[in-house]
């Protein structure tokens, strides 16, 4: 639901409340004058590794308790019903277990302003976190560099944004 977007001189923060679609959003602008510090923490995995293991093993266990159930008879619409929901429900929870793990460790970005610090969501892997700061970075040196040396900001002409999305590769960069 969140984004962030670079501009020339500063940084829009689009932070979207919702489910699927974002019902609210609210946009908050970082000038790369004020931006004081950008950091990344590391936040642990396991947790959520152990909540998809837990996931799969439950519904895999639910679907083969069901398969071994069932009589000589056969199998009743009902009981495909529930055999197939819980067999889906364990592809789910395998697919969303390798997604997490191919997509690298977690981490927390915050961005610190002489008023506020706040976490940046949409920077929320390791590898993508770090390559947002180094760019963003950059940025920040370069126009506070006019700051210390006293020079006055000129007025800038157009505006341009380039988003900054969780799932670029390194060629995109």
């Amino acid at each position: 639901m969140s984004s962030l977007w670079q501009g020339t001189d500063h940084l829009v923060y689009v932070k979207g409340t919702g489910f699927i679609l974002p019902f609210t959003e609210e946009y908050r602008r970082y000038r790369y004058q004020d931006i004081q510090s950008l950091s990344v923490m590391p936040t642990s995995r396991v947790v959520l590794m152990v909540l998809y293991i837990l996931g799969f093993l439950a519904s895999g266990g639910a679907a083969l308790l069901m398969a071994l159930s069932v009589n000589d008879v056969g199998i009743g619409p009902v009981s495909l019903l529930f055999l197939s929901v819980f067999i889906a429900s364990t592809v789910v929870f395998l697919l969303f277990f390798l997604r997490h793990i191919i997509l690298g460790p977690t981490c927390r970005c915050h961005i610190q302003t002489n008023v506020k610090r706040e976490i940046v969501k949409p920077l929320n892997r390791i590898h993508k976190a770090n390559q947002a700061i180094d760019r963003i970075g950059l940025l920040v040196r370069e126009s506070q560099k006019d700051l210390k040396a006293g020079s006055e900001e000129q007025p800038g002409g157009a505006v341009s944004y380039t988003h900054l999305r969780a799932h670029e590769t390194e060629a995109d960069l």
